[in-house]
């Protein structure tokens, strides 16, 4: 939208002429005053140059006057991230990749300030473009939870664009402590013997811990004498499955079903 003021000194203000043109795109348009002089000239949106807009105002019997004003319009930077996708996951001690495809009309890639803000961690950095509108770092000690990474471009021209993507800082279980003892065994005593005729059975003495406070399950992996059995993925295995003198391992991996544990 455009406004100017037309008065004129014989007649009424309404009944001047008002032209409207751009020394890019030519006619922009006609308009008549109100009774003040205030004139507005309604359109879309100029297209993107340095235009001189010409005002030329004209009586009844064709005196005129013209003013001038520089307008230069440009296009805001072009944004896109493609690191870290929407929804992805990390564990709070893996290093983030974060990039970005920049461009602009007007500015080169280096020249466009560029802020990476964490609704968690606020700002984390002020990383700009290469030559080759790449912006790129890599990052880690995030906290844990939920970020909506929110990047925003700004030109010389003031202009800018934002484009945000969420993910998922995710806190890693504690490793559990545990026993292997025989199945008759409620106390989980350190000295348990186990026999061929008793079950083996996984005693967890102390719990896994997730910093998330998300629940946490075990997966059991069974080795004979260093060999992994995958027939059993259970906290016990059967006697019939064990004999004398052999030598068996178990594994116990915490899981908050997003990451795995130590």
């Amino acid at each position: 939208m455009l406004t100017a003021v037309a008065t004129d000194p014989d007649i009424p203000n309404s009944e001047l002429t008002v032209l409207w043109e751009s020394s890019y795109q030519g006619l922009l348009g006609v308009t008549e005053p109100n009774s003040d002089g205030d004139t507005v000239l309604p359109m879309g949106e100029l297209e993107p140059a340095t235009h001189s807009i010409s005002i030329n105002v004209t009586d009844e019997i064709g005196a005129e006057c013209t003013d001038q004003v520089v307008i230069t319009v440009g296009q805001p930077p072009t944004l896109n991230i493609s690191s870290p996708t929407e929804g992805q996951v990390f564990q709070t001690s893996e290093p983030i990749a974060f990039q970005a495809e920049i461009t602009d009309g007007e500015d080169r890639p280096e020249e466009l300030l560029v802020t990476w803000d964490s609704t968690l961690d606020g700002e984390i950095s002020t990383q700009g473009a290469d030559s080759t509108g790449v912006a790129e770092f890599s990052l880690d000690g995030l906290s844990p939870g939920i970020h909506v990474l929110q990047v925003t471009v700004e030109d010389s021209s003031g202009l800018f664009v934002t484009d945000s993507v969420t993910f998922y800082v995710n806190g890693v279980p504690s490793a559990p402590e545990i026993l292997v003892t025989n199945e008759d065994d409620t106390e989980c005593s350190e000295d348990a013997r186990v026999t061929s005729s008793q079950a083996l059975r996984v005693c967890i003495v102390a719990e896994s811990v997730d910093p998330d406070r998300d629940t946490v399950s075990y997966q059991y992996a069974w080795y004979v004498d260093g060999v992994l059995d995958v027939s059993h993925v259970d906290p016990t295995v059967p006697a019939e499955y064990t004999s004398r003198g052999e030598s068996w391992r178990v594994v116990v991996t915490p899981t908050d079903g997003l990451s795995d544990g130590v």
